[in-house]
């Protein structure tokens, strides 16, 4: 059986390693972050994959870091001068 003692111990080193919850909130916001920036990465390399399969040149920085009205607009254009 486990001494009083040795109980408390556990009980306090547990507490010690507790991390603040705000702390744990911002470590899942950061995974999250980290996720959808490897989706983004997908995304864009997709993007430009079609996008040169149909004979239209456009950057990965291009596409980054644009908006999504100008990247359609660009987009669009390219398209209707490529055929």
């Amino acid at each position: 059986m486990i001494k009083d003692v040795d109980k408390e111990a556990v009980q306090t080193k547990q507490l010690a390693d507790r991390k603040p919850e705000w702390a744990e909130q911002i470590e899942n916001l950061v995974t999250a972050l980290e996720m959808y920036r490897i989706e983004e990465e997908k995304a864009v390399k997709r993007i430009t994959d079609f996008l040169t399969a149909h004979g239209i040149d456009i950057s990965k920085t291009v596409i980054m870091e644009a908006d999504t009205v100008k990247l359609k607009s660009m987009i669009s254009d390219a398209a209707s001068q490529s055929g």
